[in-house]
């Protein structure tokens, strides 16, 4: 529990080579081959939650932001299993035009993106209906494409970062050279009142003003 720094409690997971973590909720669960193996946090303690059995061996997995589901792409197939952390079982599955390799979640939980395995596109998922919205074009990167705070959906096109409507997947405006920059959002929450013992009025002793002299 940061910040302290004693191990609290501590659990044995098999070994599984390059396996791929993900958070979710109070979970942490890793693909471990073709099994999903993990521990929930609840406590001060580690306890183990039942292994997810998925049949082929897992690439990517992620998972919305509230941890109510997480979404498992696998090297063999073009479906993605969704899985409940509440049961530890299969939930459902999407249907792919093609074999997804990476996964990317929206923070806000509305979409899902997935790249093919070959191929300059992505494929949008809208997790309201679990349907593919469709195909949109892009290069994929560190930080695009991605799904913006108010729902567009914005992609990487040579230089130029263009933006979609998040529903429909329309054009909407584009940023001409906007690729050449990394594409970060983050939330802000405005200036807040700072404590009235945090900051000191500014002296100017000792170069001759006197306290009574106003500046405008």
């Amino acid at each position: 529990f940061p910040p302290d720094r004693e191990i609290v409690d501590s659990a044995t997971l098999p070994a599984g080579g390059d396996s791929i973590p993900t958070q979710v909720g109070d979970r942490l669960y890793l693909a471990v081959g073709s099994a999903l193996v993990g521990v929930r946090g609840r406590g001060g303690s580690l306890q183990h939650v039942a292994p997810v059995e998925i049949e082929e061996r897992i690439t990517a997995i992620v998972g919305t932001p509230s941890g109510d589901r997480f979404f498992v792409a696998t090297d063999s197939s073009s479906i993605i299993r969704i899985v409940n952390p509440y049961r530890d079982e299969i939930d459902g599955e999407i249907e792919l035009p093609g074999r997804p390799i990476q996964l990317r979640m929206d923070a806000y939980g509305r979409a899902l993106i997935a790249r093919p395995a070959s191929g300059d596109s992505a494929w949008i998922i809208s997790l309201a209906s679990d349907r593919v919205l469709g195909a949109v074009r892009s290069t994929w990167r560190h930080d695009l494409p991605i799904v913006a705070p108010d729902g567009s959906i914005l992609v990487v096109n040579g230089r130029d970062v263009v933006v979609l409507d998040g529903l429909t997947l329309d054009r909407t405006r584009s940023v001409r050279m906007g690729g050449d920059d990394f594409w970060y959002f983050f939330e802000w929450a405005g200036f807040r009142p700072r404590a009235a013992g945090i900051d000191e009025p500014v002296s100017f002793e000792g170069i001759g003003i006197p306290d009574s002299m106003t500046f405008r």
